[in-house]
């Protein structure tokens, strides 16, 4: 009877064992299928390469994390266990790979937008159009006072109503320097403002530029502060920043993952190189898996 129940849990135990293995693979499947998905996407991405900069020396893809079992004899009866246990491995590292993939794509384009802050000049290619809305909103061009608009409409009342007060302050109160005051006042505003109407795109576009030379001026300067790498001088400021955070956000991670380290000259500038610069996707992952194997 206890040989019976120990053969009826050891079986038990084996069902369950397999039925683990059989989702762990459908799970690895559903993964890959995903991966694909996010590699079709990563057009929508910026994924430029250029070399002289850190965040775009390499494609994204090249930032995948490698991993390598050896099936070779995985066939033999004695080494099934052992193939599932490789098979557990590789769901688990599926799984590290997809989460790693989807946090390269959100630290690279947290890096894009930081870089457009700084680069797109929104208000002055709209400088034109923003002027011109003013200029027809209130009525008055570089050309003088148009038919229509509030400045044009009001203007009339507005006079009424600082000739009535300017009269009643100067004939009835007998307070000649404050209704002197008020038409000074009135005439500076009106001048004042109508020539900011009228030269509203050129003001905008003046108003703008010195807003972004005191920001590029002090971007310059904090990156001097906080990067004082002789390597970078008279290089884009806005270039120090994205090489800075994909440094931070990718590069140091992926080394951390790949090597266990995130030093590049205690892992080896020469092995970093080697598989960095090669492409997961060239030769269907030929070229890729092999200098993971001489890791």
């Amino acid at each position: 009877m206890k040989d019976r129940i120990k053969g009826l849990l050891t079986r038990k135990k084996l069902f369950r064992f397999f039925k683990i293995a059989v989702i762990v693979i459908l799970t690895t499947i559903a993964l890959l299928s995903l991966l694909g998905t996010v590699a079709h996407a990563s057009g929508l991405v910026d994924d430029t390469v250029n070399a002289d900069n850190l965040y775009s020396q390499y494609p994204l893809e090249n930032y995948q994390l490698d991993f390598y079992v050896d099936n070779s004899w995985g066939w033999l009866p004695w080494n099934w266990l052992d193939g599932i246990g490789k098979s557990v491995q590789y769901g688990l590292y599926c799984i590290t790979n997809f989460i790693w993939t989807i946090s390269l794509y959100l630290s690279n384009a947290t890096g894009y937008v930081v870089q457009q802050a700084y680069k797109l000049d929104f208000i002055n290619d709209m400088a034109d159009s923003i002027g011109k809305s003013i200029q027809t909103l209130a009525g008055v061009t570089e050309n003088g006072f148009g038919s229509t608009g509030f400045y044009v409409g009001f203007l009339l009342l507005i006079i009424l109503i600082v000739g009535i007060y300017v009269a009643y302050t100067g004939l009835i109160k007998r307070e000649t320097s404050k209704a002197l005051h008020a038409v000074i006042n009135f005439v500076v505003v009106f001048i004042v403002s109508a020539s900011f109407i009228a030269y509203a795109p050129d003001y905008i576009k003046k108003i703008n530029d010195f807003s972004s030379d005191i920001s590029t001026a002090s971007l310059d300067l904090g990156t001097k502060i906080m990067l004082p790498d002789s390597d970078s001088q008279g290089k884009d400021s806005v270039d120090l920043i994205r090489d800075s955070l994909f440094s931070i956000q990718v590069q140091q991670p992926w080394l951390l993952l790949q090597f266990g380290n995130s030093d590049i000259e205690e892992i080896g500038a020469d092995r970093v190189e080697a598989l960095v610069s090669v492409s997961p996707s060239a030769d269907d992952g030929a070229t890729r898996e092999d200098v993971v194997k001489t890791e």
